[in-house]
């Protein structure tokens, strides 16, 4: 076993020091005004990737990209 595994946290420790990071989702379904059909949909797209990357740049996106049911080609899960 790794010396990175070698010593076990307690659950309040993990917690403790996890429950410090605030996480958030965002989830986007397209609409009439947000169709990536469309000239202005796609112009949307582009700005919000663009935002995307600033807050990637600047250290405080933690994770993006697209969500997929049935893998890459699948329709996006419905609520």
């Amino acid at each position: 076993m790794s010396d990175r595994f070698s010593r076990r946290r307690d659950t309040a420790a993990i917690v403790e020091r996890m429950g410090r990071v605030r996480l958030f989702a965002v989830f986007m379904r397209p609409t009439a005004e947000y169709d990536v059909e469309s000239e202005r949909g796609r112009n949307l797209m582009l700005d919000h990737l663009d935002w995307l990357l600033d807050l990637e740049d600047e250290g405080r996106l933690f994770a993006g990209g697209p969500l997929r049911a049935g893998g890459a080609g699948g329709a996006p899960p419905r609520v």
